[in-house]
């Protein structure tokens, strides 16, 4: 087992690995590959992830003889993006939320965050026709808090 892991390693000549502040018995890389980015010290082995129905990948940790689960993305960004702005969430650049490449990993605020979403879902509308923001939110495709945010209400027709 100990072998693979560092024939792993060796494959990805760049790849930078750290201890995982939370929990000292894991090694945690910055490779983005949902299957082989924690290593388990005491087993000798790669903790399995687990795709969730919201979309993102958890792993789960034992610690002290109990189960913690924690988002991939969000242990990486721990780990290896600088949060100087102590930014509270991390936002995955091409909203897909499994590509777990530090690359489309970022630091983000709510407000970006669902300023991100409205932006997306409103390219997304926008195949062959032209909404406006206000339109996209009256049909539901744009989160509340940024019809809050733009004083837009649903079924307003103005």
């Amino acid at each position: 087992f100990v072998f693979s892991y560092f024939l792993y390693i060796f494959a990805k000549i760049n790849i930078m690995e750290k201890i995982i502040d939370e929990f000292e018995d894991y090694v945690i890389n910055d490779s983005g590959d949902n299957d082989k980015s924690v290593w388990s010290v005491k087993t000798q082995q790669w903790l399995k992830s687990r795709p969730m129905p919201n979309g993102y990948v958890q792993i789960c940790f034992t610690k002290d003889g109990k189960h913690h689960y924690r988002y991939l993305h969000r242990l990486l960004a721990d780990e290896f993006i600088p949060n100087q702005d102590n930014k509270p969430t991390v936002n995955h650049k091409n909203h897909t939320r499994n590509d777990n490449r530090i690359e489309n990993l970022e630091w983000a605020t709510r407000l970006e965050q669902n300023d991100g979403i409205m932006r997306e879902n409103v390219s997304r509308a926008r195949v062959g026709q032209h909404n406006s923001p206000s339109t996209e939110y009256k049909k539901g495709n744009i989160p509340w808090n940024l019809g809050k945010r733009y004083k837009i209400k649903k079924g307003d027709d103005s």
